[in-house]
């Protein structure tokens, strides 16, 4: 498990979870769905091993489009839309839940802590809820967010931006962020956490390079979800 120098007890009264690589093992539906959509735009599909690789290094937008690419950046926002409107359209068979998830989910609950569960894809709420619910985790959220409930924020900015949907998630709990923790595996993750004021734990569950994650300085790296009790101490909020 790796950590922060500091290596200091994070304490929250609330925590907000990515899903896809967080809590949930999604990353052949990423490949099935990412060359699905080169497809639909005229592009060949890539294999296996240079996906993974690519993945990996954050590097998938250089086979959407090439540097020389006329208005880049509108064409990787639009792909980027469509990829997240059709991610949880499909099931593949390799989705599994991230092993030690349910049970410290249970024990955040039992604590009294609260519990968002979010995705960037743009899908209703209660669809990810039944997802969920396929891996017994949806009766431990007290929200679910997605991004089709901040769709004007996604297609007026950056296509995997998170702070719209975290600071949804927050309010919904009724808790600040200065007591939230925010935990995913994405650069995004940590950096709309931080931007609000949460503390934010990186997992090194959905294949992101550490060295990525180093950079961002969050309050903690760990390998996965079944760290986390290792270094946030939970408590329930105050009853107003």
């Amino acid at each position: 498990m790796k950590l922060q120098a500091s290596a200091t007890v994070i304490n929250a009264k609330a925590v907000v979870f990515d899903t896809d690589g967080t809590l949930i093992d999604t990353t052949k539906r990423f490949f099935t769905v990412f060359n699905r959509t080169l497809q639909k735009h005229g592009k060949k599909p890539i294999d296996w091993k240079n996906f993974y690789m690519r993945y990996c290094k954050d590097t998938l937008d250089d086979v959407v489009a090439t540097k020389k690419t006329k208005n880049r950046g509108e064409f990787l926002h639009h792909f980027w839309i469509e990829f997240l409107s059709e991610y949880r359209s499909i099931h593949v068979d390799g989705d599994a839940l991230i092993h030690g998830v349910d049970k410290v989910l249970e024990k955040i609950s039992e604590k009294g802590a609260l519990i968002a569960i979010t995705t960037s894809c743009i899908v209703p709420p209660d669809k990810l809820g039944r997802e969920l619910s396929k891996y017994n985790i949806r009766k431990f959220a007290n929200a679910v967010v997605t991004g089709a409930d901040v769709i004007k924020a996604l297609n007026e900015g950056h296509h995997f931006s998170k702070k719209e949907i975290f600071e949804l998630a927050m309010k919904k709990l009724g808790v600040a962020p200065h007591d939230c923790v925010v935990v995913g595996d994405y650069w995004s993750d940590i950096k709309a956490g931080k931007e609000l004021g949460a503390k934010t734990v990186a997992v090194l569950s959905g294949s992101m390079e550490l060295d990525t994650f180093e950079k961002l300085k969050p309050d903690a790296i760990i390998d996965s979800v079944k760290d986390m009790l290792k270094v946030v101490n939970f408590k329930a909020p105050k009853v107003r």
